[in-house]
């Protein structure tokens, strides 16, 4: 991904600058994972029961790196408010992302974004 240019669709329904939180490198990042994991539906699919190990998953399927991985991360908690404190580790705050944090996290950028979780039957 870290070489792939984003073309933000300035004339249409696209991110509004002076309404929303994120900062340019943020905004390439949340491009990239929107368009990694869309689909013709204007949405993705994650496992409910793991939702941030099966999203990071399908990103590093797609040629994220760890780094990139790691910063979409650290924009879904800081969009979302999860306390991050130094009794907690990253790997429990990655059990508690919800498939809400990751579409509050994404909405700005594409405001018609689907995120649905499913029950993923492993075989």
């Amino acid at each position: 991904m870290t070489q792939a240019k984003i073309w933000l669709k300035w004339d249409q329904n696209s991110i509004v600058w002076n309404q929303n939180p994120y900062t340019w490198d943020q905004v390439f990042i949340l491009a990239g994972v929107t368009t990694a994991l869309g689909s013709g539906t204007g949405g993705f699919v994650v496992d409910r029961d793991r939702v941030w190990q099966d999203l990071e998953r399908k990103l590093k399927e797609r040629g994220f790196k760890e780094e990139e991985c790691e910063k979409f991360l650290k924009i879904v908690i800081e969009v979302n408010g999860i306390e991050v404190s130094r009794s907690r580790t990253i790997d429990s705050i990655k059990k508690e992302i919800t498939v809400e944090h990751i579409k509050r996290t994404l909405i700005d950028i594409i405001p018609s974004i689907k995120v649905i979780a499913e029950k993923v039957k492993k075989q």
